[in-house]
């Protein structure tokens, strides 16, 4: 495990941890250092920013889809060979689940990983106040591990003067400070940032951002706080794994881009070899397909092209005829429906469910899930519970039962998802790591579809 170890993390959303974040590791990693990144909470699209940046795979770090175990495993095994090993906090540092507890929280994180932290924060408009507000979050609790500050959105002058409060009343040494440069900050669309992919000159935004961090943020300093030799003691998982190899295939595109890379890690530990195809090119399941994923993502934003791309489609319905092993979550559920309508329009999609999907003004069911399967699946028999969440925009005319789904703290509940012993299919995203062996069970199953075949 890497000897160096930090936690960003901020009182709350909005105050650029993201951007920050971006530019520190790719400052540190033109310092020729071997960065690794990870990302508090089931996000997506904020490790596609730390990946491109580290070229290093992002890994989340979850304490309610996993236990603690897991997230020490997680990040020992990850963090290994490289040389600075940073976490992206989510939300506030504090907010767990429901938002009212410290429960899965970036701090609980960092307490589990022996990690500490610096707390970024807006001092745009601030004054001596931001000194109380860092006072605040640090005493919080007592063993806050908050021991570092930057300031985010203040020019040279102000941050001097923020830098002299802070510090004088806090006894925590502040870093450094980014001025706000409106032309780089990175563009937003409704679930959040926009994917690397889809930000203009993201690559040089990102150099730019890198050097005002080296200029502006003492990474020596940051450096001193990080260093951190303690081991992280923890069991091994086993992962069983199959007699003979299975190919999962994979859609993969701007269309289709949300996966956990540890969900498909753990595929391949089992046995699978992973076999990528693009919806958007009109690419069909590849024939020497044992099973199918089609992860979550944007279909909506690339309707039309997917609605024409015939190809694709026959190849998917197929694989439903001959009753591969399927999983569709969220976005890749909408494309298994019989149209997606967006902005008055309707397009077309594979037209395995005879369901319309549509978008609304708000966010639905949104926040993480325990789920319990009403029936016997491809995860296993009926009582199965893995957990995940769900995060999207769209409904859809029938959201299916095969699954009672739990929010924690408030206990709210409904059924969702369509599941069979050949497919699931629904807006939840599943964490595999939550029940490794009812995804035992999905690999079972493309194992007896091969040997079928």
């Amino acid at each position: 495990m890497s000897t160096y170890r930090i936690m960003f993390s901020a009182p709350k959303s909005g105050c650029g941890k993201t951007t920050i974040t971006a530019a520190v590791l790719k400052a540190l990693k033109k310092s020729g250092l071997n960065v690794m990144s990870f990302k508090c909470g089931p996000d997506y699209i904020d490790p596609m920013f730390h990946s491109r940046i580290t070229e290093n795979e992002c890994r989340n770090l979850d304490l309610f889809m996993s236990d603690e175990n897991t997230v020490k495993m997680i990040f020992d095994k990850n963090s290994k060979n490289c040389d600075f090993a940073l976490i992206e906090g989510a939300m506030g540092y504090y907010d767990g689940l429901g938002g009212s507890t410290v429960n899965a929280s970036a701090y609980e994180t960092a307490v589990v990983l022996n990690t500490d932290t610096v707390l970024i924060v807006d001092g745009k408009g601030s004054g001596i106040s931001l000194a109380a507000e860092v006072s605040g979050m640090k005493n919080f609790r007592e063993d806050s591990r908050i021991k570092g500050i930057i300031i985010n959105r203040v020019s040279k002058s102000v941050f001097i003067m923020l830098k002299k409060c802070i510090e004088k009343e806090t006894d925590i040494e502040v870093l450094g400070y980014m001025p706000e440069v409106k032309e780089l900050c990175f563009e937003s669309r409704y679930l959040g940032l926009m994917t690397p992919e889809n930000i203009k000159n993201i690559d040089l935004k990102i150099d730019k951002l890198a050097d005002i961090a080296g200029e502006c943020i003492d990474l020596d300093k940051l450096k001193k706080i990080a260093y951190n030799p303690k081991k992280i003691s923890y069991k091994e998982i086993g992962i069983p794994k199959l007699d003979e190899n299975v190919v999962i295939a994979c859609a993969k595109d701007r269309s289709f881009n949300f996966y956990y890379e540890d969900n498909i890690d753990i595929l391949k530990r089992m046995g699978a070899e992973i076999e990528y195809f693009s919806p958007l090119k009109n690419e069909k399941v590849p024939e020497n397909a044992d099973g199918l994923l089609i992860g979550g993502g944007y279909p909506e934003l690339y309707a039309e092209k997917l609605s024409s791309n015939t190809d694709t489609i026959k190849s998917i319905n197929s694989a439903v005829n001959k009753k591969m092993p399927i999983i569709a979550e969220c976005g890749g559920y909408m494309y298994t429906c019989r149209c997606i309508e967006n902005n008055g329009r309707k397009f077309k999609m594979a037209d395995i469910f005879d369901i319309d999907v549509w978008k609304t003004k708000r966010l639905g069911r949104f926040g993480y899930i325990s789920l319990t399967s009403k029936n016997d699946s491809l995860f296993g028999k009926c009582g199965t519970v893995l957990r995940g969440h769900e995060f999207h925009y769209f409904d859809s005319s029938d959201n299916g039962n095969g699954f009672s789904a739990v929010k924690p703290i408030s206990g709210k509940s409904w059924y969702c998802g369509h599941l069979s012993k050949y497919i699931y299919a629904g807006f939840p995203h599943l964490y595999f790591y939550s029940n490794i062996d009812a995804v035992y069970c999905f690999m079972k199953k493309c194992l007896e579809y091969k040997e079928k075949k």
